[in-house]
């Protein structure tokens, strides 16, 4: 609507540039540079001075309590679904 006000062309035809080829360059090299600044703070170390999990905008550092509950999310959640299944769908049809 607003191309049409000032006698550009129709958003119809309108085509965005960010598929272009011309784009790919820009996109790898601001790329490139996120991750350098990123290195910069060692976000990507295996090797990390912490031994805890450290939330990488606020610096909040996970206590060990937290730290476990979080990396173990999956594996406490596949263990809910089994006892889940286990006490609703097997159980009671072994009852009966």
């Amino acid at each position: 609507m607003t191309r049409n006000m000032y006698g550009q062309e129709s958003e119809d035809t309108y085509t965005h540039n960010e598929f272009a080829p011309g784009r790919n360059p820009c996109d790898n090299k601001d790329e490139e540079s996120l991750v350098c600044n990123l290195e910069q703070y060692n976000v990507f170390s295996t090797t990390s001075l912490r031994d805890c999990l450290c939330n990488i905008a606020t610096k909040d550092l996970a206590t060990g309590e937290i730290q476990e509950s979080l990396l173990g999310a999956k594996d406490l959640g596949q263990k809910q679904v089994q006892e889940f299944v286990k006490q609703r769908k097997i159980e009671p049809f072994q009852q009966v």
